[in-house]
């Protein structure tokens, strides 16, 4: 029975490789952007690059940086980020009030006259 077992889930495995490996290569996926700009690195020293082309070069990559922002969600993120920034100052303020109660219970146990301690 445990032979049986072990036998099964080697072959379960073995099937979720075989297919992550069939999905790799025949599945259909678009990985990073889709759009026109290029990043353009460079490759070759600044003092020999001519200055239009370097400034045609910063417009392409400025461009390209612009598109990536506009196909991202920042609207949402904002949102949440307002959302968040509201609730750790409400978070503050009730642990302030959680501080200064248990400050004044403490201050309400301690008795009014400090105790007689006897001996050596």
């Amino acid at each position: 029975m445990m032979t049986l077992l072990i036998n099964i889930l080697i072959l379960f495995f073995l099937f979720i490789i075989i297919y992550s490996l069939f999905l790799a290569y025949y599945g259909k996926h678009i990985e990073g952007l889709t759009n026109t700009y290029t990043y353009t690195d460079y490759t070759t020293p600044i003092s020999s690059i001519d200055p239009t082309v370097l400034s045609q070069q910063n417009a392409n990559n400025i461009m390209y940086l612009k598109s990536m922002l506009d196909n991202t969600p920042v609207d949402g993120l904002y949102q949440e980020v307002q959302d968040l920034s509201a609730n750790v100052a409400q978070l503050n303020t009730q642990m302030t009030q959680v501080v200064q109660a248990e400050s004044d219970y403490s201050q309400q146990m301690l008795p009014s006259t400090p105790p007689v301690i006897t001996g050596t």
